[in-house]
């Protein structure tokens, strides 16, 4: 444990801020009460590069004796996210301005695996040959290549998932790589709910406006149904755990945002 602080006297209130390096890095509710334990009120992840198992966090200690006595805050910005909603909802949108509001990666398997490729890496090679036979990426070159994104530095503060995972077997795989990695769970789901039909009409609308000739209405409507079987069930999985939280995914795209963001802020 290393802890690194400067010290800040106004009138009444004395405040210390600073940095504490734990390592190994605790659970995450485990980690609160431990620095509870030193009377530290608030805490705010680093955007710093730590070492891998370790967890750095900014801090607030301090005490008021004017309108602010007893009052104590809890503030965690890490956020572990994971993206869902059919194809259309708009949650790609959606992920990249969340990403720059919490100053954390977007990390989308199709975004991954075409960085594994390029950077030749040994999944990236599997996953070149496979396509290159015109062959489905397998299940377990894309949870290796997730794996391997998920343990980069910028993914340890925090992250969001965005078509990933697809079903409950993959999300249960996501709990253990985490697990794997020293990292806490997930978070929160975040579920963009749009109408069947909605969606539908946008995809149409985006074909047309984009000459894309197989987006074909009996086309979507086989995409939605193949994510209501197999990508729906993940509600539950995540609902079950308490994590999930649905958003309306209709609007303007900076109303959608800022509900988002209302929601994100009760984590």
């Amino acid at each position: 444990i290393r802890l690194y602080t400067s010290r800040h006297v106004t009138g009444n209130s004395r405040r210390e801020f600073g940095m504490l390096l734990l390592h190994p890095a605790p659970p995450r509710t485990q980690g609160w009460w431990f620095l509870q334990g030193f009377g530290i009120q608030s805490a705010v992840y680093a955007r710093g590069t730590v070492g891998k198992g370790s967890t750095a966090v900014g801090i607030r200690r301090g005490h008021t004796s004017g309108p602010e006595a007893g009052r104590t805050t809890e503030q965690i910005t890490i956020m572990r996210l994971v993206l869902l909603g059919a194809p259309g909802s708009g949650k790609g949108t959606q992920g990249e301005r969340l990403a720059a509001q919490y100053g954390i990666p977007k990390v989308s398997t199709g975004d991954a695996l075409r960085a594994a490729v390029k950077a030749g890496t040994p999944l990236g090679l599997k996953a070149k040959a496979t396509m290159d036979a015109g062959q489905l990426v397998a299940d377990e070159i894309v949870v290796g290549i997730v794996e391997d994104r998920l343990d980069q530095d910028d993914a340890r503060k925090g992250f969001i998932l965005d078509g990933f995972p697809r079903n409950t077997a993959q999300a249960q795989v996501l709990d253990r790589i985490l697990s794997q990695l020293g990292q806490p769970a997930v978070d929160k789901a975040v579920h963009l709910h749009v109408t069947d039909e909605e969606i539908v009409r946008r995809l149409l609308d985006r074909a047309h406006k984009e000459g894309r000739a197989d987006d074909r209405e009996d086309v979507i409507r086989h995409r939605i149904a193949v994510y209501n079987q197999e990508t729906h069930p993940l509600l539950d999985y995540y609902g079950q755990q308490g994590k999930l939280v649905t958003v309306p995914g209709v609007g303007g795209l900076d109303e959608i945002y800022n509900r988002t963001l209302d929601v994100l802020k009760q984590v």
